[in-house]
């Protein structure tokens, strides 16, 4: 081969790769592979639902993560966080209400994330403010990534730093601070009306087009998933127990 055939072949290369590198994504250079969230369920598709069910429950097993025992966080437990339930792998169905909020707010205070389990629009610009007076690193990790999606530092408090890549794909994002594994979050991410928050345990999710789907329910410190049908115009019961 030709150096200039060599160059021109590794110009190729480096361009392609650097095409390849969307924003907020991070490369695993052990396996060489983009390492990115990737989708349950095809792109979300609103419309009208005939013939629509429901899917009403309990969930059971939330729990708080322990006081750290040493540094700045030592002796301070999180409170209680509620539960979310929603439809994994839906694609189609009503749409979500208008006036959900595009903006999604995030905060760091009190050896805490609060809220320390919500739901979130896909595509919502997140902006997370710190109150400690302390150094940290705040880290985003979609499910099934092995590195952050992004990484926020802080020193101060007051800050705050916004993030239009963080909420971009459906999913469950794993919020942890560095201070301390207590101080954490988590968010579901949805395109679609079928996610609830539930303090006390019981949920129902409303006007459910007939299927098969994937229920999920997440908490500060488990999550667990099953099965269900949805038939026309009926109500399906089901209970979960967190993992």
């Amino acid at each position: 081969m030709t150096d200039l055939r060599r160059s021109v072949l590794l110009l190729s290369i480096v361009v392609l790769a650097a095409c390849n590198r969307d924003e907020g994504t991070t490369v695993d250079s052990a396996q060489g592979e983009l390492d990115m969230p990737r989708r349950k369920a095809p792109p979300y598709q609103p419309g009208p639902v005939t013939g629509a069910g429901s899917i009403t429950g309990t969930v059971s097993g939330a729990t708080a993560p322990a006081a750290p025992t040493t540094g700045p966080c030592a002796g301070k437990a999180p409170a209680g966080a509620p539960v979310v339930v929603y439809l994994e792998d839906i694609s189609r169905g009503l749409e979500t209400p208008a006036g959900t909020p595009r903006r999604y707010e995030l905060a760091v205070a009190e050896c805490a994330v609060e809220p320390s389990v919500s739901i979130a629009s896909a595509g919502a610009t997140l902006n997370l403010s710190n109150a400690l007076n302390a150094v940290h690193q705040v880290s985003f990790v979609y499910e099934g990534m092995r590195n952050p999606m992004v990484r926020m530092p802080f020193s101060d408090p007051g800050q705050v730093v916004p993030s239009e890549t963080v909420l971009d794909v459906p999913g469950l994002v794993e919020v942890q601070s560095d201070l301390a594994p207590s101080v954490k979050a988590r968010i579901v991410v949805v395109e679609h009306p079928y996610a609830v928050e539930t303090a006390n345990g019981s949920f129902t999710l409303e006007a459910v087009p007939p299927g098969t789907y994937t229920l999920v329910a997440v908490g500060l410190n488990g999550r667990t998933q099953s099965r269900v049908e949805v038939r026309p115009g009926a109500a399906t019961s089901v209970t979960l127990q967190l993992q």
